[in-house]
């Protein structure tokens, strides 16, 4: 397996101002804070949903906040009356743009059914962040973010196992496409246990293309389904 783990950028890259920018007023309204410089976009689905952060109250989705690392994400919540999110997913773009997602429905979705999970946080690295068209290989430009992702898998969730997932789009055949996303998930697994995660906790998956989260018809949408996710029960 081709894998370069070497020093890249500190997670300094990650250390500037927050300020909350939300669908509400602003003024001196709770909710506008400093601590980074990572944008974080919050979504719902379906319709929206009231967000706080460390329990202050920000506004509803869509918004966007500027936070310091993904230790600060677990921090944003989602809520609507008598209803729960079954799904937090954070979609990382680059180390420095991220999307949360929460879903609300009474029953878990597809991945988590096939995980045999019920809710769950969804920690997703996309394609244009991590790998290549047909490769498996991190790009040194998410390292930093995958060494943050080290921190909370060791201390935030340090009693929790952790399904590794690779995925792929739909080209080629379904048996390239297995082998491509174990290979994907097996990138990660190294990074992380390289990082101080136990190996015991990580369960590594090849999934191919069987859960696609956009339409394989356009580039776009390829990319989007060529990933890595780190599923955990919450």
């Amino acid at each position: 397996m081709r894998m370069r783990i070497a020093a890249f950028a500190t997670a300094s890259a990650l250390s500037l101002a927050l300020v909350g920018c939300t669908t509400g007023k602003q003024g001196a309204a709770p909710g506008r804070i400093t601590e980074g410089n990572v944008m974080v976009r919050v979504e719902a689905e379906p319709g929206s949903a009231e967000v706080t952060y460390k329990g202050v109250a920000v506004g509803s989705t869509p918004t966007s906040l500027f936070l310091a690392s993904l230790n600060d994400i677990l921090a944003v919540a989602a809520a609507r009356p008598a209803e729960t999110w079954v799904e937090k997913r954070v979609r990382v773009l680059s180390p420095t743009e991220i999307e949360v997602l929460f879903r609300f429905g009474s029953d878990p979705g597809p991945l988590a059914t096939r995980l045999g999970l019920g809710r769950v946080l969804v920690f997703d690295y996309s394609s244009n962040a991590t790998f290549d068209v047909d490769a498996y290989d991190l790009k040194p430009s998410m390292w930093p973010l995958l060494e943050e992702q080290a921190k909370v898998l060791t201390s935030t969730f340090a009693t929790l196992d952790v399904h590794v997932c690779g995925h792929t789009d739909s080209s080629g055949s379904e048996a390239h496409n297995l082998e491509l996303s174990l290979r994907r998930a097996q990138s990660v697994f190294a990074f992380l246990t390289s990082h101080g995660v136990p190996a015991e906790r990580l369960k590594v998956l090849g999934l191919a293309a069987e859960f696609p989260l956009a339409e394989n018809t356009t580039p776009e949408g390829k990319a989007r389904n060529r990933r890595t996710e780190l599923v955990l029960p919450q």
